[in-house]
């Protein structure tokens, strides 16, 4: 019987073939459901993470969000400094 854990709960799935059948089976998984699932069929087991789905921020080549945060606050307290100092 296929299943999919997420966390106490588990989703089940009776599927009965004959010799050399094949079927898909699916289950849409929400995305906050983000974590790591194990799946077992006829006592075969696998495995899958759900990632969450990356920011714009986290698409920027060598950047981090954080990076890019941090320096605009470094920004802004050097002219705010700056700023002070003119006074």
């Amino acid at each position: 019987m296929p299943f999919v854990q997420i966390g106490d709960t588990m989703i089940m799935e009776d599927v009965e073939l004959e010799g050399h059948e094949s079927r898909t089976v699916s289950h849409t998984i929400k995305p906050e459901s983000v974590g790591d699932y194990e799946v077992e069929v006829d006592g075969l087991m696998g495995s899958f993470t759900v990632k969450p789905k990356p920011s714009f921020l986290d698409k920027i080549p060598g950047f981090s969000y954080e990076s890019i945060i941090l320096g605009l606050i470094a920004v802004i307290i050097i002219l705010w400094y700056a700023r002070a100092r003119s006074l």
